[in-house]
């Protein structure tokens, strides 16, 4: 779509707020559709689905809207 970006980042594992600093610089909306379904173990599924939404909601301001696409593991 004109005027969309996707930056596809790994906002876990980066060790730094550099994707994140970027990924909100300009953004509205910051969709967030991790996960592993149930491939995942359980170390996999905890970081996708608890430690990350815990970042995102603690660095997200509050003018930016989150849109969590979610699973049963949720």
């Amino acid at each position: 779509m004109p005027g969309v970006e996707l930056l596809r980042a790994d906002l876990l594992h980066d060790g730094s707020d550099r994707a994140l600093e970027r990924l909100l610089a300009d953004s509205d909306v910051v969709v967030n559709a991790a996960g592993s379904g149930w491939r995942g173990t359980l170390e996999q599924m905890l970081d996708a689905y608890a430690v990350l939404v815990e970042r995102l909601l603690r660095l997200i301001p509050p003018h930016i809207r989150l849109v969590q696409l979610g699973t049963v593991h949720e």
